[in-house]
Order: C-alpha cells, then structure tokens, then sequence
C-alpha cells in the first residue's frame, strides 16, 4: 500500500466519523427518527434525515444552501469547517424542525414540506422552535429574538446592554468545560422561556493572531484562566410579549452547609444545568470550588427559588450524562456516590454499587472516570506523576506479554492532555521513553480554564504547589529526547502560549527540540491537506528519533 494512503483516507473521512448517523430525535409517537448524518464517508457535508415507514430520506441540506454553508469551529470540535446542518431542534411533536444554514435561520417540517429560510437578522444561532411549533426562538448579535414560525413578527425579547453581555448563549465555561451548550429554555406552554444573561465584561481578555498575515488584527476572546474572574451568569424569565422577571439565584451557599478544605469559595458562580418541564423551571449552580452544588426550583410568576436538592463532596460534586432531571411522574433523578461508585438516584432508590452511569466506557489510567471515585481523584493536586506512572505500568505490561517489543525505542504521541502527557513523559521519564510527539500541550496549568484546573489543582494563589507541581516548565532544563511540538495558530482552546512557553523554556536549558506550528488551525486538526500532512511529519520525525 502507498505510505500516503492512510493519511489521506484518515483525514478524508475526518478520522473515519462520517457517514456515522447522529444526534438522534425520537417523535413522542414513535413514528419518525430524525438524524444528522454526512452525504458519504468521505464528503463532509452533512444533511439531516427522517426515518418513517421503514424509510429514510433527506428531510434538509441537500438544495437549499446558498452559500458555502461553513461554520467556524473557534477551534473546538472538528477543526475544518462542517458544511450542510451541524445541528437542529423540533417542537413537542418533532413535526416542526428548525436549523441553520450559511447563518441563517431555516425551517422544515415532517410532513413533506419543502425547507424554507426565514429572514431575520443573521448570523443565527441555536433556533429552537416553541413547544407547539408555532414560534421560533433565536440568538443574533447577542439577542434572544423570536419570529413566527410563517417568518412574520420577528422581534427581540431581550436585548445586550453592553458589547459584553449576551442572553441565550452559554457561557466559555459552559460550553468547554461544565457540559452545557444551551442558553434558554421553552415553557411547555410556549408562553415564556427561562433565559441565561451572560456578562463577561470581568473575564481577562487573550487575543488570538495569525503570524502569517500581519496586517489581519487579533481576535479578542474571553478566557477565563485559573484564579481569574469568570463570566457573571445569571437568568431571567421571559414573556414572549417582552416582560422579565430576574431569577433570585443565590449568591453562595452558607458556610455550614459547605465541606471545608485548604481552598473554599463558596459564592454560586457557575450555572451547571438549567430546563422548564411540566412541574416549572429548575436550574443548578454550583459554587466555585465546586464542592457544593443545589438543584433549585424557580417559581414561574416571581422568580423566587427553593432548594429541591443540596449535594456537597470533599472534592468536587459531578452531575452524570442527563441528570438533574425529572421523570414525568415527578420522580427526581439525581448523582448519587456510594460504595466508591459515582451513580444516580431515582427518587429513594440509587442504583446498584458498582453499577457506573457513563456515556462512553473507557479504561485507562487514573484520574479516568468510571472506574471508581477514589481512582479519578487520584490526580487531586498532580495531574501529571500518578497518570504518567500508569503508561509505564501498561507499558511494562505489554512487553511482558509481547517478547517482541524493543523497550529501548520507546515513542509517544498525542493531542491536549495527551499532547501534555507526551511531552511529560519525555521530559520526566526520558529513561522509558525515547521520543515524543505533542500536539496542542496545556503545559502551563495556570493557564487553562477556572472550571477544569480549579476542580483538580485548587486556585492557584491558595495553592501554588500544585500548580508548578503539574507544569512542565519546571522540567525543561532536565534530560530530555527528542520532542516535536505541535499546535495550532488559532486555538482558543489550549492557547499557542503553552507550547511557546515550553519551547523558550527548551531553549533556554539548551535542550534541542522541533516545533511545528498550524496557520489558520484550531484545537483540533481535522482538514485535508493538514491532517494527512501531518501524520505523515509526525512518522518522519518518530523514524529518525529512533532509528527505524
């Protein structure tokens, strides 16, 4: 087979995910699936299918494009941008379905009707329609809006005050790290909608350039890293007639009612899950040393809230995939951590020990979930040494198994954590490791997000230790083989600056080292051209550092 074959076909086929139906959508009757999928296993636009009679069909996104139908992943998700319908929403009945295409607003029904584009002020953003299909309620320029579902009376329910603020969007926290990627909520009635207010006029702003063209400004973002401010989130109830209602969220929850711990902020700063269903609307935060979460009621008339439910945990409370929610008797379905297991309760009743809620199961080493609560904070204070040691270990392992294994051409390679995980492991075991590959390395802690560092590594002026404790800096001036660094220009993700920060620190120790930096890439390198090209890079570089 042709060296270049592989590449090529892994970064056609967008590391061979498409064509692979998704994000499904079950009718309430059982009559009609509805589905995102890609036109082939090669070609990436994707269109979304109705499945009903034993048939399946394109229901949107073959036709009726106008432009080149491209979104900009800001560097997370796919990083080359995903032609055709990304995403979608339907009323109650899934007859009604609404999506976007070119930044515009679409809509489709079930029954056999033809796509339609509604004019309204573009670019839009996460259009969901009523629950009785007759509204439809979307995001532009940082306003929530709504229009009829015929394209008349388009008209804002909430507008930004400032350039800092936005409602019915999520904030970089949200999104990236809590899990959360929606910023309103329909009433079942379709009469009002629960709607998050973000101002992120607090957070510290980075600013993202391409060295290649000096003349294109930088992009400003938001990133609220480790120790600094977050984003201010609050929410509001909103009448599809324009009236609000501010929801009396708690600031912090009172020091009785909190674990203690070397570091402890106990104000609400984080708003983890939010929903409206037939009892009223709810929404959890959870504080910012995330060791104290509530589930709160929201009365639909004042705002005013009442606790449905506290959780507290010396480490960090964790909502599973679909919980808080509740059924439709009423019957509340919450985490629940018993016998080492982190799991759910439905109402009284938790589930077995031993038995672990997951979306995805996966064995690796510690600090992973599901393989019991004590295992994944193991890497409570050190993100690196406990998940480093356990490589080895499975190394060593399969060599025993595998006579034919050469122990003294050792390489590693992988992207984010794992990049960072690469790059340690030849900085801090350079005697079981002879090469490594880094792709986008946080490798200064101090610098990713509050949410995600916080939770393992405490705040970084309480507890500075850990902080140098898990960056690779202090490391660069030690042993070392051979490195090849990699990232992309216009990440937002894991910003250039790590691996920049890194490599002067390389340099400055007098440690030989390559990087390689994307132009016009993100966290995620998925484009053709770019993908295959580096992959084919990434084994030159493996082959001369070891000798193959």
């Amino acid at each position: 087979m042709e060296l270049t074959a592989f590449p090529r076909q892994f970064a056609r086929t967008r590391r061979f995910s498409l064509g692979v139906p998704q994000r499904f959508t079950v009718s309430p009757d059982g009559e009609r699936v509805l589905f995102l999928r890609s036109v082939s296993g090669t070609e990436p636009r994707s269109l979304l299918w109705l499945h009903e009679n034993g048939e399946e069909r394109v229901l949107a996104g073959a036709g009726e494009c106008a432009g080149e139908c491209e979104r900009e992943s800001a560097g997370r998700g796919e990083e080359a941008s995903s032609a055709g319908v990304v995403s979608y929403a339907t009323d109650r009945r899934a007859r009604v379905v609404t999506y976007v295409l070119d930044g515009a607003l679409h809509t489709v029904t079930t029954d056999g009707g033809a796509p339609r584009r509604i004019s309204v002020p573009a670019p839009v953003t996460d259009p969901r329609p009523s629950p009785d299909g007759s509204l439809i309620a979307y995001v532009s320029g940082g306003a929530l809006r709504v229009v009829r579902t015929d394209g008349t009376a388009d008209r804002p329910l909430a507008e930004p005050e400032t350039p800092d603020v936005t409602y019915g969007l999520p904030d970089h926290v949200a999104t990236v790290s809590i899990g959360r990627t929606r910023g309103f909520w329909w009433s079942p009635d379709g009469g009002a909608l629960l709607v998050a207010r973000v101002d992120t006029s607090m957070v510290r702003r980075w600013y993202v350039a391409d060295p290649a063209d000096p003349a294109r400004p930088p992009r400003a973002v938001r990133y609220p890293a480790a120790g600094t401010a977050n984003a201010q989130t609050s929410l509001r109830l909103v009448t599809v007639g324009g009236e609000h209602t501010p929801v009396a969220l708690p600031r912090e929850a009172p020091g009785a009612d909190t674990p203690v711990g070397v570091w402890r902020d106990a104000a609400f700063e984080y708003l983890v899950a939010a929903d409206w269903d037939h009892m009223g609307p709810t929404a959890t935060v959870q504080t910012r040393d995330q060791r104290t979460a509530w589930v709160l009621g929201v009365d639909p008339s004042t705002g005013a809230v009442e606790p449905l439910s506290r959780h507290t945990d010396d480490a960090w409370v964790e909502f599973p995939p679909g919980t808080p929610l509740r059924t439709a008797s009423g019957v509340a379905v919450l985490p629940y951590v018993h016998d080492d297991t982190r799991s759910i309760r439905i109402g009284d009743v938790p589930t077995p020990a031993g038995l672990r809620v997951r979306a995805v199961r996966v064995t690796d080493g510690r600090g992973t979930p599901g393989r019991g609560v004590a295992w994944q904070r193991t890497i409570v204070g050190d993100r690196l040494t406990p998940v480093l040691e356990d490589q080895i270990d499975a190394l060593h392992a399969a060599a025993e198994r595998n006579g034919a294994l050469d122990l003294t051409r050792v390489a590693i390679r992988g992207w984010s954590f794992s990049g960072y995980l690469a790059a340690g492991a030849v900085l801090r075991r350079p005697d079981v490791f002879h090469a490594a590959v880094a792709g986008a390395p946080p490798t200064d802690r101090r610098l990713y997000d509050t949410y995600w560092e916080e939770r393992f590594l405490g705040h970084p002026d309480v507890q500075p230790e850990q902080y140098e404790r898990s960056s690779l800096l202090p490391f660069a001036s030690g042993p070392t083989r051979p490195l090849l660094l990699v990232h992309g220009l216009a990440d937002d993700n894991v910003f250039p600056a790590h691996t920049l920060r890194l490599s002067a620190a390389l340099l400055a120790a007098g440690r030989p080292h390559t990087v390689l930096p994307l132009r016009a890439t993100g966290h995620l390198v998925a484009r053709e051209g770019t993908a295959d090209a580096l992959l084919l890079r990434e084994l030159a570089f493996l082959r001369e550092s070891l000798g193959a």
